[in-house]
């Protein structure tokens, strides 16, 4: 046997295995590239306009985007006609104020309110503990009466479950959710929850459900699936049983009947007014929307709101200002309605309002809204499945290699 046959058998051999250990080197240089260029990709996605951009493109139907907040100068005109007639008139208007959520902050914060002509009174804690504008004159022809805001807004998301919320027996040791239902879960203008077509109706979608969120998701769904938005007329809006009947109505029409079955099936809700910015249009105009208190295990309440033409669901955007809430009593409710009264009633009049204003959002938050109307914010997962995927090859190919 020759020993140098064996020599050369090792030098082969120990070039076989060291070529791999420097092709190692690069390869794991490679792996290292490859993890730095998907942690820059993935820095990239965490920037919310292209992040927006990319899910709207994988589900443009599932995803929407809001700034996290606003500041806004709104200038809101009410011009009344009253022709040749001569009349005594008032007009009273709600004075928007701060809005405080659970942890302090402020949800929305008004800065600054100016009528003009300068209000003849100002009646502090009137309705609802809001002060109200009032103006009262004699005049004909035209009469013209501007209010200007500057506010802030922020939007906020309301991150409850079902297992988050209790009954509605359970609910009633929390002091306020007791004291609300005594305002609220009753009959007020337009608002007929004790009414037997509503109470049946509450009853039937919210059969086998104790839960305060599951109640009042089940309305809201319901309405959701089953009405469709018609712009009203101004003046009254609908009665919540003719809403009903038409399976339509617009923005306040369909809060006061969502504010209706929830009554019936035990839940306080109540309304909210104000104004609403579209941002398509680029213009403001007049809103309603729904407004509760859930109590929650554990913590502290919160105060929600429930936008059904909207499709926003424990979601309030920074798009809106809050005016004034409803306060249980039907006749301050109804009065809201007729800001202008006058005298002698024989005269005819052509009332008019409209909103111009700035809107400049800042920063922005994207959010899912599930099949129901449910916003929940998107988390990174699409970050971290790029992530795992990125890994999972790294892995896949230094096994291909060890082998």
């Amino acid at each position: 046997m020759s020993f140098s046959g064996d020599d050369d058998f090792e030098k082969r051999e120990y070039r076989q295995l060291s070529l791999p250990k420097q092709r190692r080197k690069g390869r794991i240089g490679r792996s290292i590239v490859l993890i730095i260029i998907c942690i820059i990709i993935c820095i990239i996605l965490l920037c919310p306009e292209f992040r927006y951009l990319l899910l709207k493109w994988l589900n443009p139907m599932a995803y929407r985007q809001y700034p996290e907040s606003a500041e806004f100068d709104i200038q809101r005109t009410i011009t009344i006609n009253v022709g040749s007639s001569t009349i005594h008139y008032t007009l009273d208007i709600p004075q928007p104020k701060n809005i405080i959520d659970s942890s302090g902050g402020l949800i929305q914060n008004v800065s600054y309110i100016e009528g003009d002509p300068t209000p003849t009174n100002v009646l502090p804690h009137h309705y609802s503990d809001h002060t109200w504008l009032i103006w009262e004159d004699t005049g004909s022809g035209t009469i013209s009466v501007a209010i200007s805001y500057h506010m802030t807004t922020k939007t906020v998301w309301w991150d409850i479950e079902s297992s988050d919320t209790m009954s509605v027996d359970e609910a009633m040791g929390d002091t306020h959710f007791r004291e609300l239902t005594d305002t609220y879960n009753r009959d007020e203008w337009k608002i007929r929850p004790t009414d037997d077509e509503i109470k049946n109706l509450a009853d039937e979608l919210t059969q086998n459900k104790t839960n305060i969120y599951d109640r009042m998701r089940a309305v809201y769904e319901y309405m959701r699936h089953n009405f469709r938005y018609v712009a009203g007329h101004s003046g009254e809006p609908k009665d919540c049983l003719t809403t009903l009947q038409d399976k339509s109505g617009d923005c306040d029409e369909q809060s006061i009947l969502f504010s209706a079955l929830c009554r019936a099936s035990g839940i306080p809700v109540w309304l909210e007014f104000g104004g609403l910015y579209d941002s398509l249009q680029n213009k403001w105009g007049g809103h309603a929307w729904a407004k509760s208190y859930i109590p929650l295990n554990g913590k502290e309440g919160e105060n929600v709101t429930i936008d059904v033409v909207n499709g926003q669901f424990l979601f309030r955007d920074c798009n809106r200002f809050s005016e004034w809430e409803s306060d249980g009593n039907g006749e301050h409710l109804e009065d809201y309605y007729h800001t202008f009264t006058y005298s002698p009633s024989t005269s005819t009049f052509n009332y008019n309002e409209e909103y111009q204003g700035t809107f400049t959002s800042q920063g922005s938050i994207t959010v899912r809204l599930d099949d129901d109307g449910t916003y929940v914010l998107p988390g990174l997962e699409f970050c971290f499945v790029f992530i795992a995927i990125a890994i999972a090859i790294v892995i896949k190919k230094r096994k291909k290699q060890a082998l």
